[in-house]
This record gives structure tokens, sequence and C-alpha cells, in this order.
């Protein structure tokens, strides 16, 4: 509301068809009118997810595709706001009308309880796409304060903050300024700001994850999250197309399918759709390369699979790069350009002069851009001391002066080097 106040009206709008979509299924039992009523949920949802988020991309597709026909249209382009985290909750709100479609969930008649369900604060603008089976018996349980669960969240939302302020909102300075204008600079800068890009959106979401579990752990609200959307297009989109029910190559097309949706959820936007069919193709990849036993198996016990582990990460990494590029780019054309002239000018990258000439051109000092490193860097090594286990409960067990002393060094982290202005966690937009 403090963004746009009548944006308050559509959350009640969805939540009001949900409400009454999930009563009314739960009443009657002729399956014919059980789909009326999933179909015309469904479509409320859908309809309005489709005026603020996809309307001007699918009316300017059309007109292009009229044009190579020789056919000349044209249609009023809308200038609406898009509302924070529209998709996040409306894929919420049709999950729980399919639950209950399918008989998997139960109607939730209280009113109250459904409505907090639909706009529960931690995760009502980024996600997590949580399930009615979830998150709705919470609602229900008695919580009393404990102060163990603030610690442990205060703890969590501290560690959130410094990912996104200090790490992502200080690495932003450098890709927006690069990416605004790609065709301005050379290949080593393109190379740094895209590996920087990296950084800096996992940064924002994994930030912005730790601070909604952080806020979610103070009021009693706790369970080992996991990606919720690729679940969600799972059952919702992947297993209605057919899974992996109808053969080796069924299956990879439903991948591509379901991969290009993904993209297409995330903006509408050509670059979006190219990001999700580029993750696609390296999961089909991966897939067809296991079914003729081309892949080894996963086993670190040995020096050489440790050292093809390595390998195998630095591909990841370098493969997702390729694909951010086309999600952080503004058109396909620019997304096109870093890559083309990453890949046709290899030897800027190493060339000391020329990486200095570069980063001259970019408009920061030299300070800034080794920050911009060493936060890269920090961030691996920080998450690579927490994937040793290096955990909140192992965290508890240190000496009081080292935990405190990890606490007042992340507040100066804070306080120092933090950025602050009006910069938005990357996922709102979606």
């Amino acid at each position: 509301m403090a963004f746009v106040p009548e944006y308050i009206l559509l959350l009640g709008f969805a939540g009001g068809v949900d409400y009454v979509a999930g009563v009314l299924l739960g009443r009657t039992s002729s399956p014919a009118s059980r789909r009326w009523v999933l179909g015309i949920a469904l479509g409320a949802n859908l309809s309005v997810l489709v005026l603020f988020k996809y309307y001007n991309f699918l009316a300017q597709t059309v007109i292009d595709v009229a044009g190579l026909g020789g056919v000349a249209l044209s249609a009023p382009a809308l200038q609406l706001a898009l509302p924070i985290g529209l998709s996040f909750h409306t894929f919420q709100g049709m999950s729980y009308v399919i639950e209950v479609f399918l008989r998997k969930q139960e109607p939730e008649r209280h009113l109250g309880i459904f409505s907090v369900y639909v706009m529960f604060f931690p995760q009502l603008v980024a996600g997590p796409i949580e399930r009615p089976q979830s998150l709705l018996p919470q609602f229900r349980e008695a919580h009393r304060f404990n102060l163990q669960d603030a610690v442990v969240g205060s703890r969590l939302m501290l560690v959130g903050f410094v990912k996104k302020v200090v790490v992502a909102d200080r690495l932003a300075i450098l890709v927006d300024r690069v990416y605004a204008d790609p065709h301005a600079y050379a290949a080593p800068v393109l190379a740094l700001a895209t590996v920087c890009f990296a950084f800096q959106i996992y940064c924002d979401f994994s930030g912005y994850t730790d601070i909604a579990r952080g806020a979610a752990q103070m009021v009693e609200f706790w369970r080992r999250w996991h990606i919720s959307l690729s679940t969600w297009l799972r059952d919702f989109v992947y297993i209605p197309f057919g899974g992996n029910r109808s053969g080796f190559a069924r299956t990879q097309t439903n991948l591509l399918l379901t991969f290009m949706i993904s993209g297409l959820w995330h903006g509408a936007n050509w670059t979006f759709v190219v990001w999700g069919l580029l993750n696609g193709l390296y999961v089909v990849v991966e897939n067809r390369l296991g079914h003729r036993r081309v892949l080894p198996s996963p086993d670190r016990t040995s020096s050489s699979n440790r050292a093809r582990s390595v390998v195998s990460v630095a591909m990841v990494f370098f493969l997702s790069c390729v694909a951010w590029t086309f999600f952080r780019a503004s058109s396909l054309g620019d997304a096109w350009f870093v890559l083309s002239e990453i890949a046709s000018n290899p030897t800027e990258l190493v060339d000391v002069r020329v990486i200095a000439d570069a980063f001259a051109m970019v408009g920061m000092s030299q300070r800034s851009i080794v920050l911009c490193v060493l936060l890269c860097v920090g961030t691996f090594l920080f998450d690579a001391v927490v994937e040793h286990r290096i955990d909140a409960k192992r965290f508890t067990e240190w000496p009081r002066w080292l935990r405190w002393s990890t606490y007042y060094a992340s507040l100066a982290m804070l306080l120092l080097l933090g950025k602050y202005g009006e910069e938005q966690f990357i996922y709102f937009q979606f």
C-alpha cells in the first residue's frame, strides 16, 4: 500500500476469488461444476497477471508477427506499475484452488486464517510460493514467544542484510552502470560485470530469503525451505504435460517447455524466455549424457573425482553466467553483444594494460572495483564455510566473545560498506 495504495484491492480480489472457490469446491461433488469453479478461479487470477505483467509484451508480439506478414496492427500500451510480488502471491493462491480441486487440501472456511495465508508478510513480496498443506495448519497451532527463536531469527536477518545491503547493492553499482550501456565497454568490464551479476542476484535473493526466514522464525513459523517455484512448475506444469511418463524424447520436450514457462514467469521479455530455454537445454543435455552413461558417477572419494568435481562446478558457474547475461540484459541484442564481445576478445581478459584502460572508462575508483571483486570472493568463501556445516547450531557453541565479535563485525560492515538509497530486491519485480 506504501507503493500504490489501490493495489491492496488486487490482493483482496484475488484472495476473495480463491476463498469463495475453495468453499464452493468443498460443497459440490459434481465434476462439471467443480471444473467450472476451477476454471473461473484460475481465469480470474491469470487475468490480473496478464493485464499487469504481460499485456504490453503480448500485444507487441502480435503486432511484430503480423508485421512480418505485411499486416499493420496497433494496440494501446498500458502504463501500469507492476504490483510488487504479483507472480508469487498469484501462484500461491492458484496452488490453493488447484490442491482443493484435486482433493489434496480441505477448503479453509475461516476467512481470517485464509487471509493470513494469502498475505503472510515475510514471504508475500518475493516468495517462496508456499503450499496450503505446509502453511495453513501452522496458523491453527498455539505459539508462544521463545527467546531462542528470536535470537536465531535476528541472526538470520543480520546475515541477510549483509548479503543484500553490503554485497548485492554494492555490486549493483558496477552491474547497473555497465548493463545500462554495454556497447560502451570492453570485454574485461563486460566479463566482470556479468560475474558480479551472478553474485549480485544470488546475494539479493539469498539475502531476502534469510531476512524472510528470520522474520518468520520470530513468529514461530519455520519449515525447511525449498525452491518453491520449481516444485510448483513441476506439479502444475511439467507433470500435466506428461512428465517423464512418455519416453525419453517427450520427457526432454516437457522439460524444455517447463523451463520456457519458468523464464516467461520471471518477466515479459524474450530475454527471460531465452534464459529459461538455456537452462532447460543444460538439463536436457545433462540428461542425455547421463542416459548414454557418458557422465561419471559423483564419487568424490578419489583425488581425480574431486578434481573433476571442481571442474564441474566451474563449468556450471560459467554456463549459469552465460544464461544470466540474457536475464540481466535489456534486450537480446545487448545480451548477444556482451557474450560475443567477451568470446571474440579472450586475450583482453588477461592483458593488464587493457584491463586498466577498460576499467578507467567505467567511472568507478580502483578501490570500488577491488571491493566488488573482494565481495564476490568473500561471498564464495562464506558459503564454502557454511557448506561444511558451520551452521547455526554449531555457531551457538562458539565462545561468547567470538560470537559477539562476529555480530559487531557484521554491523560494522552494514554501516561502513552498505549502500543505502532506493535499491529494491530484484525479485520484487516478479
